[in-house]
């Protein structure tokens, strides 16, 4: 998405807590400047993403009409991890 050797590791899950196969993963800046990734979740409920902007960020997973989002700050050359969870 960016330029930082960053990593974000995301784990999105369904109401009952079981994993969520296929939603998609936005970055949104402080801004609002939205970046749709192409990345989706796996059977696991799990995406990595790379080359994260520096900053604060809202990550936002889809799925259908459903999302939750969650804030995080991305540090230069970091790992971060965020569980999101549909309601």
């Amino acid at each position: 998405v960016g330029g930082a050797a960053s990593t974000l590791d995301v784990t999105v899950r369904a109401a009952d807590g079981s994993p969520l196969a296929g939603a998609s993963i936005d970055l949104v800046t402080e801004g609002g400047f939205t970046f749709r990734t192409s990345e989706r979740t796996d059977a696991e409920g799990k995406v990595t993403i790379s080359r994260l902007i520096l900053g604060r960020l809202r990550v936002v997973a889809r799925s259908g009409e459903d999302r939750a989002e969650k804030g995080i700050q991305i540090g230069p050359d970091s790992k971060h991890a965020i569980t999101l969870e549909f309601r």
